[in-house]
């Protein structure tokens, strides 16, 4: 079923993009707390 492919490739990128996110988030957090 392509669309069920087309939706589990969308998935695994969004996925991919939140654990980027994430990890951003991480980074400025720790920043954030090294300055205060």
């Amino acid at each position: 079923n392509a669309v069920a492919a087309g939706k589990q490739k969308a998935a695994i990128a969004d996925g991919k993009n939140r654990r980027a996110l994430g990890d951003i988030g991480n980074v400025v957090d720790a920043r954030c707390a090294a300055e205060g």
